[in-house]
């Protein structure tokens, strides 16, 4: 399965030993394939590196960050429909062109382990 991290599943995975850790682990064994833009990695480092200072995590976050940052499949981003907000300031949504990509979001996103 090819996937799309959201920055705050980066930032749970390194920092602790949740579902995000579990999805982490699934990278791990190459059940999924994760995959990013300069963007959406450059947002997760930051986010992630700034939960590591203020939380201090006790195992090596830092060397997770970094393993995870080594792995990820860089793509180029590719406009995703048309702006849905009239608020011209607002963000369009970007996917990395790749088929099928499916994204993980830390809030919404139910997870079946086999």
């Amino acid at each position: 399965m090819r996937v799309v991290f959201d920055a705050n599943v980066v930032a749970s995975a390194v920092c602790w030993n949740g579902e995000s850790y579990r999805c982490f682990m699934k990278l791990v064994r190459r059940q999924i394939f994760a995959f990013g833009t300069i963007e959406t990695l450059a947002e997760a480092s930051d986010i992630t590196s700034h939960l590591i200072h203020t939380e201090n995590p006790r195992h090596n976050a830092t060397a997770r960050l970094n393993w995870y940052l080594e792995k990820v499949k860089m793509v180029d981003a590719a406009p995703l429909g048309k702006q849905r907000s009239r608020d011209a300031k607002d963000d369009r949504i970007w996917l990395p062109r790749w088929p099928r990509t499916q994204i993980l979001l830390s809030a919404t996103t139910r997870i079946c382990w086999n």
